[in-house]
């Protein structure tokens, strides 16, 4: 997954604050952990769930209507950011710098 922002791994790392906590994790609790709205948490859920990081396990009761539990995949869990790869610098074959060539 591509952001340039980078926010999708904040969110990531907020689920694993979640997970550490040995909480259920749901879009209450992701919401109540990054301070975001519930809407937004659920959508997050999806969109990391789309791409393998976490997986829907079932549904719990949440405040009077059911909520999808999810659940760290070894993916989202061996998740590290690397660092940027830089180019080498690229020669310039046809025009050497003077009393090179």
């Amino acid at each position: 997954m591509k952001s340039e922002s980078g926010l999708w791994r904040k969110v990531l790392f907020a689920i694993r604050r979640v997970v550490a906590r040995k909480e259920a994790v749901t879009s209450t609790s992701l919401a109540d952990e990054f301070g975001i709205p519930v809407k937004n948490a659920s959508s997050w859920l999806n969109i990391l769930g789309k791409y393998g990081y976490v997986a829907r396990t079932g549904k719990a009761a949440a405040g009077g209507r059911w909520a999808y539990t999810w659940e760290l995949t070894q993916f989202g869990h061996d998740y590290q950011r690397r660092e940027k790869r830089t180019r080498p610098a690229l020669r310039i074959a046809s025009n050497p710098p003077p009393g090179e060539g």
